[in-house]
């Protein structure tokens, strides 16, 4: 992620960095970049920091890097569905554009994510390169 577009870098209780917040004025979309394993409060702290940045810049597009992911995140899958979507709705997020990890199982997750966001009204679309995302943000 561009430095300067960087917010905040998240790190787990090993110390390593779990997730690279960031924002860009240009485009006015937030971007994630998840790398490594993540757990269930993992996900929850990012996830919270997401919807503060959608509620002070007033962002409606989100590109979410998932390509440095690895292993299932299910864990989180009801909290994602049930709390986080509705909140990051509320605060004005329309656009949910995910760049797909290469793990199998962090895949599988990111379907089950974009399957639960249907019902919340916030678009998810997940793309196997970084360039659609973008594109599909874009529109």
């Amino acid at each position: 992620m561009n430095q300067k577009l960087k917010i905040k870098e998240f790190k787990n209780e090993t110390g390593e960095v779990f997730l690279e917040l960031g924002y860009d004025p240009e485009q006015n979309w937030g971007l994630t970049n998840w790398i490594g394993w993540v757990n269930e409060d993992n996900i929850k702290q990012g996830g919270v920091a997401m919807i503060e940045l959608v509620k002070k810049y007033k962002i409606k597009n989100w590109l979410n890097d998932s390509r440095n992911n690895e292993g299932s995140w299910d864990g989180a899958n009801d909290w994602i569905a049930n709390s986080w979507m509705p909140q990051v709705v509320v605060a004005g997020l329309k656009k949910y554009s995910v760049i797909l990890p290469k793990d199998l199982y962090s895949q599988l997750s990111a379907e089950f994510m974009a399957d639960n966001a249907e019902q919340t009204g916030l678009q998810v679309v997940n793309w196997d390169s970084e360039e659609k995302a973008k594109a599909w943000l874009m529109e």
